[in-house]
């Protein structure tokens, strides 16, 4: 879910790390499903930047 969002806003993995405050290659060990333990406080900034741009009006989807 949270790849093809990122895609649909034209975001790269590395634009999406920055904006969200992550550490490098979070997102790609997250989207490939090989981050056993996923931090809440992370996950939720990156999740709350997707929002943020949707309702910016940048992609067509809603967020839920």
């Amino acid at each position: 879910m949270v790849r093809e969002l990122r895609k649909q806003l034209g975001f790269s993995r590395a634009t999406l790390e920055h904006r969200a405050k992550v550490g490098t290659d979070y997102l790609k060990h997250l989207e490939g499903g090989r981050h056993p333990s996923v931090e809440a406080t992370r996950f939720r900034r990156v999740v709350q930047v997707l929002q943020q741009a949707a309702a910016r009006g940048q992609v067509s989807a809603q967020l839920s």
